[in-house]
């Protein structure tokens, strides 16, 4: 599960640093004159679509990350018969310990 944070903690810093680069690609478009749109418009729209690309990849592997867990967790025994049963024990064994005094 480490290596799963980890690769998510890097995803969100590389679509933070993508999308900074994207909006400076955007505002220096907006900013162009109409001949240099022409020219700029191909390359601003590739940026897009691989943009959308590595936010589904993203969302693909968080997905998968969140239902790795919760297999594993659906898996897993229940822990309330150890948890009830040990409440018991300790609730008998402070009992006890407390009638030990009278």
């Amino acid at each position: 599960m480490d290596e799963q944070g980890l690769k998510i903690a890097e995803n969100q810093e590389t679509s933070q640093k993508n999308r900074r680069k994207l909006a400076e690609n955007t505002r220096d478009f907006k900013k162009a004159s109409s001949d240099e749109k022409l020219s700029l418009f191909n390359s601003l729209l590739k940026s897009y679509q691989e943009e959308v690309d590595n936010l589904t990849k993203r969302a693909k592997f968080g997905e998968n990350a969140f239902l790795n867990i919760y297999q594993k967790l659906y898996e897993a025994p229940d822990p309330y018969p150890a948890l009830a049963s040990m409440a018991v024990c300790s609730f008998n064994f402070f009992f006890c310990s407390i009638l030990a005094f009278f």
